[in-house]
Order: C-alpha cells, then structure tokens, then sequence
C-alpha cells in the first residue's frame, strides 16, 4: 500500500482547531491530516514582518515535522487559515474610542482608544499576509503553502459574530463542530455556496477582500480548500 502524503494544517488557536479539525480529517480522508495549532496571530506578532514571515512559518512547519515523525518529503502542502481582523481598512475607518481597551471591530471601522496602535498593527499584519498570498514560493524550502482567510475572524464567519468573549470560544467551535458531524456534503456546501464564499479562485479571492471595509465584514475563501 502506497504511503499516505501528509496536508499539515495551520489554525491560529485551539478554538479554530476544535472547529474545523474534523471536517479537514474527513475532505483529507485519503491522506494522513495533520493539525498544527500556533496559539497566535503569526501575522501580526511582534518582531515578524515581510522578510522573516516566511522563515517563522518555516520552522513552524519544521516543528510539527519532528514532533509528528514526519519527513518533508512527505508533505503534500500545507494549508493556513488566519484571521483577517480589518487589516486592509483604510486608515480613516480606525476610529478613536477612549473607552476601548480592546480593539473593537464594528460596520464603519476598528474602534480603540489608541489610533497609531491600529494603524501599526494594520500595516504589519497587511504586508505579512500580502507576503503569503502574493508568492507562495520560499516557504520551507519550497513546499506547497496556500493561506486562506476568514473576515473578520473565525466567529464572524461560522456564527455571524464579531465580538466573541474568551470563555465563549470554545462552547462556539463545539456547536459548529457538531453542526455538520454527519454531514460532510452540507458543510462543504456552507464553505462553498454560502452568500459570505468568495470562492472564484484563489488570487482573485484575495483581490476582493482586500479592498474597502471587506477585511470588517463576513467573507471566507476557505471553500477554496474544499475545491473537488
């Protein structure tokens, strides 16, 4: 028997993991899935940027290669899913809410008592995911790598909320996870047919979302995963 290739799977944080894990493992059904969780927003943590986005995502990949007993040969891409967070708004659509110690994500913008904060994040996070998407080449030493997005964040697309308590999370990713348990054709209709799918074709996905407010509002391409 021919062994399986391997998809490794890359999820921002154990709720996108408890969300969509199941789903990944069956699509991949012929192919040995792997699920690696970074418990961060790789695209907008501190000290990553353009020129070394694509080296820590390397050694991300590298690591689960040697804690799965895993070789790269053995891999036959690597799909990332990451939270778009209003990263391509315009700078005029950041507004300043003094009362906000958190970044709030509303129709009309990103509120939060700090603007320069906002726009520093927006422009780090911009140009790491136009980095990713724009040339997939160089990661790894040259392995099959697509990221994929949900907008403005994993809630926002599954369940139509923005603004998601922690504590609620994972009581969230479990609801969906069971919505389509035995119905594998229904949730790939959900990712790929739903008014929310951008799912044309992979760079003209990317095109669409990064103009306006669309990086605020309810859109995924991950249905491009899912493509038969």
């Amino acid at each position: 028997m021919a062994k399986k290739k391997v998809v490794m799977i890359l999820l921002e944080g154990p709720s996108d993991a408890a969300a969509l894990w199941k789903y990944f493992k069956n699509f991949f059904s012929d192919d040995k899935v792997v699920i690696k969780t970074l418990y961060t927003d790789i695209t907008s943590q501190k000290g990553v940027y353009p020129n070394t986005i694509k080296a820590k995502i390397g050694h991300k990949i590298n690591d689960e290669l040697r804690r799965s007993k895993l070789n790269k040969l053995d891999l036959m891409s690597v799909i990332h899913v990451v939270d778009l967070d209003g990263a391509f708004i315009p700078d005029t659509a950041i507004k300043l809410d003094e009362t906000a110690d958190a970044f709030i994500y509303e129709d009309d913008g990103i509120h939060y008592k700090d603007v320069n904060t906002v726009v520093s994040r927006n422009i780090q996070k911009k140009q790491n995911i136009e980095t990713l998407y724009k040339n997939t080449s160089g990661i790894c030493g040259g392995v099959i790598y697509h990221v994929y997005y949900m907008s403005c964040n994993l809630e926002h697309v599954l369940h139509n909320l923005r603004q998601v308590a922690a504590e609620d999370k994972e009581r969230l990713a479990y609801e969906f996870a069971a919505r389509y348990e035995e119905d594998l054709p229904g949730f790939l209709r959900y990712m790929r047919e739903s008014e929310f799918s951008v799912c044309s074709n992979y760079l003209g996905s990317w095109e669409f979302i990064t103009k306006d407010l669309r990086s605020l509002q309810r859109y995924t391409n991950i249905g491009l995963c899912f493509a038969n």
